[in-house]
């Protein structure tokens, strides 16, 4: 049963951590000054680094253990906004994806569009707390948003740093911790 926990934490930390980084980067990408930015110049391949100190990892696992916390907070909101409107959060989910997909089809009555459309502007105001709850997180936990990033880049990029984290979330998991 422990295992099996295990997996799902470390799961939910890559879905997690993965929505935060796209969450993040939106938001630091808005903040930079459009004409500094080559639009001829498309993703430029991403430097990452791989030579975080144990103390630094040690702060990004322990970051990323409230932006969990924030998102899981927040994920309980938006079901309930989405149910508030008396839709059912797999039915918004399937009218979210055919509006992504044009070739995927739902049907969906009057109603629930209107409900979908109520629905949607109410998750998307609480993604923007959501974002601002996150990027507090980050910052009590003593690291910056660009650090994070790059941290986040590392952990899902290189094999190394990957270890590195996951034992050191084996660790705190563990009844015994180290130090």
């Amino acid at each position: 049963m422990k295992n099996f926990l295990k997996l799902n934490v470390k799961t939910l930390f890559s879905l997690v951590t993965g929505i935060c980084l796209l969450t993040l980067t939106a938001a630091v990408a808005q903040d930079q000054d459009p004409a500094s930015q080559n639009p001829a110049q498309e993703n430029p391949p991403v430097e990452v680094q791989g030579d975080f100190s144990e103390e630094q990892l040690i702060t990004f696992v322990k970051a990323n253990e409230e932006v969990m916390k924030v998102q899981m907070e927040g994920e309980k909101e938006m079901m309930q906004a989405i149910e508030s409107e008396n839709l059912e959060v797999d039915k918004f989910n399937q009218i979210l994806m055919s509006r992504q997909n044009p070739d995927q089809e739902t049907e969906a009555s009057a109603e629930e569009l209107a409900a979908f459309n109520k629905a949607a502007q109410k998750v998307m105001d609480l993604q923007k707390d959501l974002e601002s709850k996150a990027q507090q997180a980050i910052e009590s936990a003593g690291l910056d948003i660009e650090e994070y990033q790059q941290m986040m880049l590392a952990y899902q990029n290189n094999p190394d740093v990957q270890q590195r984290v996951e034992e050191l979330m084996s660790t705190q998991d563990s009844p015994k911790e180290n130090e």
